[in-house]
């Protein structure tokens, strides 16, 4: 993405202008197929282009509205590290201004976009009272006496709230006046909305109010609607989130892990392994995602074991309150754990409520002070892939799908993630979802977003009874159970990565064995596990024989120690 090549030194190439002693390479020779709305804004003939670790080649240096590229194919790729030199060519001046004009786009117009829906008739999810019924009855109410679905246009809020959406739910019992005193005194007018519910006790999102004598008294009378909405009818639990982690923080965190995970040389990268937990340590990335998991738990142990709803505060309730509301809500909800339902979560809590993508990935600010560019975002993503290594059972897609939604998210073709609200979104009339991934990512790559080893688990537990897929999960409190995500932040670093090994070997081999002892789920397993699963037919043989590490992890589980045994390089159930 050219607003991370510009600002961060994600990658290195080594362009040089030849005008004599290398062969002329002409755009008719190169392939100069564009994407829909890209256009050609400037080149360099003649580049020597050469990545870390790899030795040069020559080209055409191409700068379009949307990416860099170097031809015949070099993408600019995330934490890779470039250099260019241009002082040789004639062309520089004119590329690098492009760069510095799409690379900070200054109004989302300058953004591609170019994965917009073409016939969306104004259909935004979650910005309609048909989409937050549809989930206040797939969390349990059926009716709207607890809560109720309030439009802020043409009879809602006289107040309107820029980052909302045209709908959304609040307790029952809170009248439109109480709302239009509420958007005078919550920060950007943000007071609590319920975003989810779970054996009678819900969880609310909402900025902090101000502190004045009217505030108070608006939000004891949230707290009590909320306690009478709730099935014990205990007061919710009021979780202030930390105001020190702000998108100022998430940003220079970011930045210093970005320099630390970028590499130019085998040398530079050895250098820096003796000491690299430190490094990683000091860039306070790491406390940014254990803080995240740690109030998830706290507000789960309210909701599960306390039966206590929730209210989330933070400053202005854009950032850090959308990464809790989330991992909480995937914890508690087994939906969420699928790629439908973090298709879902994602448009609910980070879209329709008003996350700043455009302030957070390319610093448009639109004329207010929100223009901080943090990638919070991937805050959140990072903490799915550490639930996804503790609890690798329990969710049906890859941290591989967490990645492709990061790189997308950086690209700008998707309208979803170049705007700040949903207000902006139908105010340039372009939009667009992620979802599904698999019409941005080619197939080869969009079979790696399904968990084979949930697929394994399904399968044990519909053949043994046990169960293995669980309906809470409990993030981690201690910083020293997280990992640095090294399959996103390392990928483009040889010496960090093993040939043939890793993540996607285990899968493959997780693959193997469920075919030979399951034939019959062949045809699921051939596009790993994007079609449905027949359990029924799928779970009619007998475990005997279990390969890798996770079905030795998923019979454990299953059969009581000691009938586990080693057979050869195998392990057999006796």
């Amino acid at each position: 993405m050219l607003a991370n090549f510009v600002e961060r030194s994600d990658f290195q190439i080594c362009f040089r202008y030849r005008p004599a002693d290398r062969p002329g390479i002409s755009s008719s020779d190169v392939d100069g197929s564009l994407l829909k709305g890209e256009i050609e804004c400037a080149f360099c003939e003649q580049c020597s282009f050469g990545f870390p670790f790899l030795e040069n080649t020559f080209g055409r240096v191409v700068c379009t509205n949307f990416r860099l590229r170097f031809e015949p194919v070099a993408k600019p790729e995330d934490f890779r590290v470039m250099t260019i030199d241009l002082r040789g060519s004639q062309n520089g001046v004119s590329l690098l201004n492009q760069i510095l004009f799409f690379a900070r786009p200054m109004k989302t117009d300058n953004i591609i976009q170019s994965g917009a829906e073409p016939d969306w008739r104004g259909r935004v999810p979650f910005n309609d009272a048909a989409s937050w019924d549809g989930e206040l009855k797939r969390c349990g109410h059926r009716t709207q006496e607890d809560w109720r679905i309030c439009s802020q246009f043409p009879h809602g809020a006289r107040h309107f709230v820029h980052s909302f959406p045209m709908y959304f739910v609040i307790p029952a019992e809170i009248v439109q006046h109480d709302l239009d005193r509420m958007a005078q005194h919550w920060q950007l007018s943000r007071f609590p909305i319920w975003v989810w519910s779970r054996s009678g006790v819900s969880l609310l999102r909402s900025s902090n109010f101000d502190v004045n004598w009217e505030s108070p008294h608006l939000n004891d009378k949230v707290i009590k609607c909320v306690a009478r909405a709730t099935r014990s009818e205990n007061p919710p639990q009021l979780i202030s989130l930390n105001p020190e982690i702000t998108p100022q923080k998430i940003a220079s965190s970011f930045d210093r892990l970005r320099r630390y995970c970028s590499a130019e040389s085998y040398e530079q990268f050895a250098s820096r392994d003796k000491d690299w937990l430190a490094r990683i340590s000091q860039t306070g990335w790491l406390q940014i995602v254990s803080y995240c998991l740690s109030a998830a738990a706290e507000a789960i142990d309210s909701l599960v074991d306390h039966e206590c709803s929730v209210i989330i505060y933070e400053n202005n309730g854009l950032d850090i309150s959308a990464v809790v509301s989330s991992l909480v809500q995937i914890c508690c909800d087994r939906y969420y754990r699928t790629l439908e339902g973090l298709d879902s979560l994602i448009a609910k809590d980070w879209i329709a409520l008003g996350h700043p993508f455009a302030h957070r990935l390319f610093g448009i600010s639109g004329g207010t002070n929100e223009g901080v560019t943090a990638p919070t975002f991937l805050v959140f993503l990072d903490c799915i892939a550490q639930l996804i290594r503790l609890y690798p059972m329990q969710f049906t897609y890859t941290q591989h799908a967490l990645i492709a939604l990061w790189d997308l998210s950086l690209t700008g073709m998707v309208p979803a993630f170049s705007a700040s609200s949903i207000t902006d979104q139908i105010a340039s009339n372009i939009t667009g979802s992620p979802f599904p991934l698999e019409r941005f990512f080619n197939e080869s790559y969009s079979r790696l977003f399904s968990n084979i080893t949930n697929i394994g688990a399904a399968i044990v537990e519909k053949a043994t009874g046990h169960p293995l897929i669980y309906e809470i999960l409990r993030p981690p409190t201690s910083i020293a159970d997280l990992q640095l995500w090294n399959e996103c932040y390392l990928r483009w670093i040889p010496a960090a990565n093993v040939t043939h090994g890793g993540a996607v070997m285990d899968d493959l081999a997780m693959k193997e064995a469920i075919l030979e002892e399951f034939p019959s789920a062949g045809i699921v397993m051939s596009r790993f596990g994007l079609a449905d699963i027949d359990l029924e037919t799928a779970s009619s043989t007998p475990i005997v024989i279990i390969r890798t590490e996770h079905l030795l992890t998923i019979a454990q589980h299953v059969y009581p120690a000691g009938q586990i045994r080693e057979k050869g390089n195998e392990l057999t159930r006796e």
